[in-house]
């Protein structure tokens, strides 16, 4: 080969530093042109061992039957094995590392003068630390963007486990590693002189690269002395422990169940410590995170030191994490003292805290009851004051004189019915109400009432349908009471129902009751309005924005008179739908007969 050769061979080893392959493939194409060019069958291309990202650059013959030992006997120069390659030729590399050549023939040698091999290789040794530098920067830029990643999850997560998953799944695709675990022991007394003799481990957390591959099967815990390897690797703490299963005697294990070994015959075990106490040789094991891979790895100085740095991390935050699981166990503790001495000073001043939120209750009502009587008695007098300024201008049409007159009437009969009401919520509420009693057949009662309400609701063109029409229905009860509760129903069904539509009066016997059903079909009434519908002052939402009048003190007043006559009140509803209305029905149910005990005031008196 002349001068020429080899520099045009050099030219074309620096040409592949230009391509956009990956480091690694770049380096495994110049072995290729160095193996090719140079008749060898095998050609292997190692960094200096000191370098913190290591990569190798690897060639075979394809024609040739390479097998790992093989390569492996080319990795390690080892004189002894005479097979395959009966020659392996090694030349340094001016910048560190080395380039190995191999072949078959026991009597081959490079096809190069000494002072070419100089010339090409100076060469190789530039393009190798092109790349070796190459890979340390892209290395280390992947290596801070792992640890903003973890750190960011630490600082963000406060559950282990979840810990756990994240540090695994991000080393695992940063490593390439193709499944990984963690590991914890327990210790039965952690402060004895050998803490590992009575010591278990589990597996708490499991990951894979992808699902191709065996995931690591559920164990049982199982006893830290039983299992070599985990021992191994406990003794070497706080060094990563590597193996190789190949390199191992068959041993039974505890975890071969797991590990196994002939599918992953590289493992890596590094150690998660405890506080170090000022004895750093001391520090007591934690667990281990474990990398397996299905070919044979080679961890480098690098790659271990960001895994210590990684199991510091960790093994703070499961410190901090027991610290604090400990002292929320001391706080509950604590807790349950101070609450049970809370609860026996609660049964000694139970009578006053009684009084005391009875005299809450009473002052919130109170003010809710100002708050709002102030609101409905304003709102009449503001508009009868406007009626009256209005009427009061002497160029006022006739027109609107009436409308104006209509208005103030109006308004005066609202705050008349408001005042009316409150009385009589007040009487019926201080059991003031002085209550007569006589027999009343309720299809002859409810007549009257059902032909003025229909006269009114023609506008709505509202019908009242009453089931049954004809049979008598005798109830004794207080005729005006129950008038008063039969017009608040029908008062409110007729604001409520929807245009075109009936209100449904049903009537039957309940045992010793009579039941009457009050039924219309609207918007319906919502879940949390019907909760709180017998309230005083209480409107359903949207009801103002709607234009509906009212006080809010109707039903609140039929509660109560129900109440006095001895009976119940109740409602149900649906909300509407875009397919049908909602239906509103109020039960009432009154006694047929009253009882002693039904009423409040005096005895009842028939006539």
């Amino acid at each position: 080969m002349t001068r020429f050769d080899v520099q045009q061979l050099g030219q074309v080893i620096l040409q592949q530093l230009s391509t956009t392959q990956e480091p690694e493939q770049q380096l495994d194409q110049i072995a290729q042109v160095l193996g090719q060019q140079l008749t060898a069958q095998a050609c292997l291309l190692l960094p200096p061992h000191d370098r913190q990202a290591g990569l190798e650059g690897y060639w075979c013959d394809p024609a040739i039957a390479i097998s790992d030992a093989a390569y492996q006997q080319l990795r390690q120069r080892n004189p002894s094995v005479q097979r395959p390659y009966a020659t392996i030729q090694e030349l340094p590399l001016n910048a560190g590392g080395v380039v190995r050549f191999a072949h078959q023939a026991p009597d081959w040698q490079l096809p190069l003068p000494a002072d070419q091999q100089v010339t090409l290789f100076n060469m190789v040794a530039i393009a190798l630390s092109h790349l070796q530098l190459q890979t340390q920067l892209h290395w280390q830029h992947n290596i801070h963007e792992l640890f903003e990643q973890l750190c960011e999850a630490i600082r963000k997560t406060d559950d282990v486990d979840d810990l756990f998953q994240v540090t695994l799944s991000e080393l695992g695709q940063f490593l390439k590693i193709d499944r990984s675990f963690v590991m914890l022991l327990k210790y039965k007394n952690p402060l004895a002189r050998e803490p590992f003799r009575q010591a278990t481990g589990s597996i708490v957390s499991r990951w894979q690269l992808n699902q191709t591959i065996p995931a690591i099967a559920a164990v049982k815990a199982w006893n830290l002395p039983d299992d070599p390897i985990c021992l191994e690797a406990w003794h070497n703490a706080p060094h990563a422990s590597v193996f190789f299963h190949r390199d191992r005697t068959p041993m039974p294990s505890s975890t071969d169940t797991f590990l196994n070994w002939s599918a992953f015959p590289t493992l890596l075990l590094l150690p998660l410590l405890g506080s170090s106490q000022g004895n750093e040789s001391k520090r007591l094991v934690l667990g281990f995170i474990g990398f397996q891979q299905t070919q044979r790895h080679h961890w480098t100085s690098a790659d271990l030191a960001m895994l210590r740095w990684v199991s510091t991390q960790v093994s703070t935050s499961i410190i901090h994490h027991n610290t604090l699981k400990q002292v929320k166990l001391l706080v509950d503790k604590r807790t349950a003292q101070l609450k049970g001495s809370l609860e026996v000073q609660a049964r000694l001043y139970e009578k006053t805290r009684q009084q005391v939120e009875q005299l809450r209750q009473l002052i919130e009502l109170k003010d809710e009851f100002l708050d709002s009587v102030s609101h409905e008695l304003r709102t009449p007098l503001t508009s009868m004051k406007v009626a009256i300024k209005i009427l009061r201008q002497p160029q006022l049409t006739p027109e609107r004189k009436s409308r104006y007159l209509d208005l103030l009437e109006q308004e005066w009969q609202r705050e008349y019915d408001l005042i009316q009401n409150l009385l009589k919520l007040q009487q019926s509420e201080s059991q003031s109400l002085l209550i007569s009693l006589q027999d009343l057949d309720l299809v002859e009662f409810l007549k009257p009432l059902i032909e003025a309400f229909e006269q009114r609701w023609r506008s709505k063109k509202l019908r009242v349908n009453v089931f049954p029409s004809t049979t008598p229905f005798i109830v004794c009860s207080h005729p005006e009471g129950l008038e008063r509760v039969i017009n608040e129903l029908l008062t409110n069904a007729g604001k409520y129902s929807a245009a075109n539509t009936t209100v449904d009066i049903e009537m039957g016997f309940e045992q010793d009751q009579i039941v009457i059903d009050v039924s219309n079909y609207g918007a319906g009434i919502s879940e949390a309005d019907q909760a709180r519908i017998f309230d005083k002052f209480m409107r359903g939402q949207g009801v103002t924005q709607q234009g509906i009048a009212g006080t809010g003190l109707g039903l609140a007043l039929v509660k109560s008179l129900v109440k006095h006559l001895g009976g119940e009140i109740a409602v149900q509803s649906q909300l509407a739908t875009d397919e049908a209305l909602g239906k509103t029905c109020f039960t009432l149910s009154l006694p047929i007969t009253p009882t002693p005990n039904s009423f409040t005031s005096d005895p009842p008196v028939s006539s």
